[in-house]
């Protein structure tokens, strides 16, 4: 029997929360990789949706299970619109001190290419997990809300974000002819890191 879903096709009991990103470039490889604080540990955002409206901190270590059991299928959408194909997928997740760090691969299709001239033109300035609520602990008042173990199903690239700690860290510089444009843009508008 299918899950029911919400419009979009996300699953009813699937959640999203976003994250503003900031850029840094680095001038190695094809700028097809992003790498981004995804979420980040012990900051609290404050939260209105179907729950209702509370202050929510995700621990550290709520990650670990769903990346050693299934972030080989995690994938990466824009706008958590999952009735499309996938932009990319993370070649690298892994949980750091800071949060839920992850290195996103854009394929090199035209919605890719989309996605990468939006985050270069500063559209899509922010990183948003898809998860379901594995372990969690509410306070008395239902007023906090803390994620103690999350399975991961998908990340965006968004517009528009919850928590302002998470960043992209790093493009990767274009050296094809195609992405030098937006190779120009991302070193004209962020810093540069060697």
């Amino acid at each position: 029997m299918p899950h029911p879903t919400r419009p979009g096709g996300l699953p009813v009991n699937l959640e999203t929360r976003s994250y503003v990103t900031d850029f840094e470039l680095r001038t190695a490889g094809d700028g097809r990789t992003l790498r981004v604080l995804a979420a980040p540990f012990d900051r609290p955002a404050h939260i209105v949706d179907f729950l209702g409206e509370y202050d929510e901190t995700i621990a550290r270590g709520a990650f670990a299970t769903t990346i050693r059991e299934r972030g080989h299928k995690v994938r990466v959408f824009t706008q958590h619109d999952v009735t499309k194909l996938p932009i990319g997928r993370p070649t690298s997740l892994r949980e750091d001190a800071a949060g839920l760090v992850a290195e996103l691969r854009i394929a090199r299709t035209a919605a890719g290419d989309d996605a990468l001239a939006l985050v270069a033109d500063g559209v899509l300035d922010g990183v948003s997990i898809g998860f379901t609520a594995v372990q969690q602990r509410w306070s008395p008042d239902r007023r906090r809300r803390t994620l103690d173990v999350v399975a991961l199903r998908e990340l965006s690239l968004v517009s528009e974000a919850a928590y302002a700690e998470a960043k992209v860290l790093a493009v990767r510089s274009a050296r094809s002819p195609s992405l030098a444009p937006l190779y120009a843009v991302l070193l004209d508008r962020r810093k540069v890191t060697l």
